[in-house]
């Protein structure tokens, strides 16, 4: 979580919106009463301005009925003095409406003056005020947790903060699937199957840069029912549910590495993401699946298929609790506290009996262990074998 999160995260208990929102939203509600009252205002002195058109009728009726008499008199000087006398009059009338619709056009420029010159000022220093103490935070923390900790680890601590991404309920889920034509005990095909939620710390929702790769891993090519299969190979990759064609992830014609930015969805819900590949392992081998982004709880499922041959499969964290590891059943394991970026799980498994025939196991004779139908049927998405992000 970023630094400035640590401040602008904080609640109020009536709205649960954040400090600064909750500062913003009261200094515009110090602000609408004074505009709806110049409004209100502006509207009656606008009104007083316009001339009634019944009053206009009649004066100009009067007028026109004392001219008709005048000039049936021939009386054209007092003709003269009633019509400079009506001007008169109307000039006054004009001028007192006219001091109240420039009064009027005031008031209107007044309260789009507030809303546009109080207001973005008023943000304008909170986002001053919100800097200075962001700033502020910054350099107690770095003091405090530099004298107690160390600067190395304090820097190490820094980057985990300023991280804008964490993964939730990450899974890993091995299968011992079978052997190579040919009978060769020394290899066997294994799937890795991985999800995770992906949840932005960040108060923009910036798309989450997927990435992830099978370079490291043991590359050969061997028969598999008879066609010649290149090992390793990614499987599928799933983004919400939805199956992403390979081919729109493969970066600079690579199929060993992955990448692309996935937007988040509209209602800011975790963006869900499973991978499945499969690999060739050694009959005794073993495997460390890690990420570079904090987790912040983990499992590991192993099923297996090729009992005669591989078994006694072990998994342990990498952190320095391990004894919160719980086996819920064997070929099973959970961790519900968080793992750091590096931190992960170390599974291993032995050779037990190296005759065994180049097919599948029957079930039979398989032990096969998978996840929980809460874990299957909504899956919380992958992140990718040990070295992926």
């Amino acid at each position: 979580m970023k630094f400035s999160e640590l401040i602008g995260k904080s609640k109020t208990p009536s709205e649960g919106t954040s400090l600064s929102s909750w500062n913003q939203q009261n200094d515009v509600r110090d602000v609408i009463p004074w505009v709806v009252m110049l409004l209100l205002f502006a509207l009656f002195t606008y009104y007083l301005s316009r001339p009634k058109p019944e009053e206009l009728q009649k004066r100009a009726v009067a007028v026109l009925q004392d001219l008709k008499q005048l000039q049936e008199q021939k009386a054209e000087a007092q003709a003269l003095n009633l019509l400079l006398s009506h001007l008169r009059d109307e000039e006054d009338a004009n001028f007192t409406r006219g001091i109240s619709q420039h009064l009027s056009h005031a008031l209107f420029v007044a309260c789009f003056l507030i809303l546009v010159v109080e207001v973005h000022s008023r943000r304008s220093a909170r986002r001053d005020m919100q800097r200075h103490v962001d700033d502020v935070t910054k350099n107690v923390f770095q003091g405090v947790s530099q004298r107690l900790l160390g600067e190395c680890i304090s820097s190490e601590l820094k980057a985990i903060l300023l991280e804008d991404f964490v993964k939730e309920n990450a899974g890993y889920h091995l299968t011992f699937e079978r052997l190579p034509d040919g009978g060769d005990t020394e290899w066997i095909i294994v799937q890795h199957e991985t999800w995770y939620d992906i949840r932005s710390l960040s108060r923009e929702q910036a798309g989450f840069p997927f990435r992830t790769s099978l370079l490291g891993y043991h590359r050969q090519t061997v028969a598999v029912d008879g066609e010649q299969v290149e090992f390793p190979h990614f499987v599928k990759v799933e983004v919400d549910n939805k199956e992403v064609p390979l081919k729109d992830l493969e970066k600079d014609d690579d199929r060993l590495t992955l990448f692309k930015e996935f937007p988040f969805p509209a209602d800011t819900s975790p963006l869900k993401v499973k991978v499945v590949a499969r690999f060739l392992h050694r009959a005794e081998d073993s495997i460390v699946f890690s990420s570079t982004y904090a987790i912040e709880k983990s499992s590991v499922f192993v099923s297996n298929q090729l009992a005669n041959l591989v078994g006694n499969p072990q998994a342990v964290v990498l952190h320095k609790h391990t004894e919160g590891v719980k086996p819920r059943t064997s070929g099973q394991w959970e961790f519900s506290r968080a793992l750091l970026p590096g931190q992960g799980w170390f599974v291993c498994w032995e050779k037990l009996n190296p005759t065994v025939s180049s097919r599948p196991v029957q079930a039979a004779a398989a032990v096969t262990m998978t996840p929980p139908d809460n874990v299957t049927m909504t899956p919380p998405l992958i992140s990718v074998p040990p070295s992926t992000s």
